[in-house]
């Protein structure tokens, strides 16, 4: 009885070492959770705290489970625009050859077909895209992600609005003897550059230059 007692406390005691190594070895896993063994006392039989009755040596130890923790993990950049992070509770819901399965792994990447994907293959899941405007939701039954690679036709800049504030105590350049030039930073007060595509989507960058007029007044 003796060595039966004993064994048993090895044997939980190599699965509490099972799990340590496993969440050890799994320390670079994208999404792991780790996990803790939990244990319980093995008795034959107990009436321990009855009425009358004597206490039970137990018959040694016994691992009853192994849970899984799902605390938060640490969130870095990885520089795959696909790659996602769950902050809080949460799983990605994918679609497996046998089924639906959970996962926190966002290592996610395209697949031939345009598929999004995690690493073992399986399909994310998802809602399409919203209809345009501020207040719009994803909506509708949950689906495979599908994302079109196909070149989109360009649209060139047709309108552009500046939200400035110019300063008040800019000092008034004498156009007559300074005209404006976009070499000389004396005939001009400020300036700011925003970017503009042509019809064949190529960035081209818009500069433009505010001068206090002599004799203007405040700026606009």
């Amino acid at each position: 009885m003796s060595l039966s007692v004993e064994l048993s406390g090895l044997q939980v005691a190599q699965t509490d070492l099972d799990t340590i190594g496993n969440n050890i070895a799994n320390v670079g896993t994208t999404g792991f959770k780790g996990s803790t063994p939990n244990f319980t006392d093995v008795y034959a039989t107990s009436l321990a705290g009855a009425a009358g009755a004597a206490s039970v040596t137990g018959l040694g130890a016994a691992a009853n489970s192994v849970s899984q923790l799902f605390t938060e993990g640490s969130i870095s950049q990885t520089g795959n625009p696909l790659d996602v992070a769950i902050d809080g509770s949460g799983f990605f819901q994918v679609q497996t050859n046998t089924g639906v399965a959970y996962s926190r792994d966002g290592a996610l990447q395209l697949n031939a077909n345009g598929y999004l994907t995690n690493d073992t293959g399986a399909l994310v899941m998802g809602y399409a895209a919203p209809v345009s405007g501020s207040n719009a939701t994803a909506s509708g039954p949950l689906q495979t992600i599908h994302i079109d690679q196909s070149n989109i036709a360009p649209t060139p800049t047709s309108e552009l609005t500046l939200d400035v504030n110019l300063p008040s105590n800019d000092s008034q350049i004498n156009t007559t003897s300074t005209p404006f030039s976009v070499t000389n930073s004396d005939s001009y007060n400020e300036s700011t550059s925003s970017t503009v595509y042509d019809s064949l989507g190529a960035s081209h960058t818009l500069t433009t230059f505010f001068t206090q007029v002599s004799g203007s007044g405040s700026p606009p």
